[in-house]
């Protein structure tokens, strides 16, 4: 299993009713059936197309009666009065991912929200944490030579940090290989953009105090 799949199951809860939004293939929902992680799936994706590979899946492991597929746009395809417990979004931007939690009236209601931006991650945090939403788990796995950010979410009030805001809300998270070899990453991008910037430019202060808080952080961990 890939380790960013592990993961986001790892993060998910047992739960009677769980929706994966943008589920594609629907091996994610698969294998919360197949592991008795949720009783009833939900599967959305904004693709008819995609979502006949989810369909066919389901159908083939004999599961179709526990699983229930909508074409639609993130939680636009719920019912107001039908109850969902948990919430999956993986692999797609984080301002998207914003959008869709805002515009669900019932957010808040959500007992686990495990989400996978592939972008925007610092924003979504502040997002988050702006709106009165609890960052439980906060890792970074590492794949195919790419880095992912994977959070579980839930409702409750949690004031960030700055630098928690921007390198990861669970602080005892830092101390992983990937983590590490993530933000070592992530400081050669960030003295990269400061050696190209003008000197007068605007956006050095930012970069600069970036730099100065991921230093903070590998002051404090080993093996960076």
């Amino acid at each position: 299993m890939e380790k960013r799949m592990e993961t986001i199951l790892k993060f998910c809860e047992s739960r009677p009713v769980t929706v994966d939004v943008g589920c594609d293939h629907g091996y994610i929902g698969l294998a919360l059936l197949q592991n008795k992680i949720t009783n009833h799936l939900i599967a959305t994706d904004i693709s008819e197309k995609s979502l006949q590979k989810a369909v066919d899946l389901f159908a083939e492991h004999n599961l179709q009666e526990f699983a229930s597929t909508r074409v639609g746009d993130g939680l636009s395809v719920i019912k107001d009065d039908e109850k969902i417990d948990q919430v999956i979004i993986a692999g797609i931007g984080g301002l998207e991912i914003q959008h869709i939690i805002k515009d669900f009236k019932g957010s808040k209601k959500i007992k686990n929200w495990v989400l996978q931006p592939m972008n925007e991650i610092q924003s979504l945090r502040e997002f988050l944490n702006r709106n009165g939403f609890t960052i439980k788990q906060d890792v970074v796995v590492k794949e195919d030579e790419k880095f992912y950010h994977i959070l579980s979410v839930c409702a409750g009030k949690q004031d960030l940090t700055e630098i928690q805001k921007s390198f990861g809300a669970n602080i005892e998270s830092y101390n992983t290989v990937e983590y590490k070899l993530w933000l070592i990453q992530k400081c050669k991008k960030i003295e990269e953009i400061l050696k190209n910037l003008p000197k007068n430019n605007e956006k050095i202060k930012y970069f600069s105090n970036c730099l100065k808080n991921a230093n903070k952080i590998k002051e404090q961990i080993k093996g960076v």
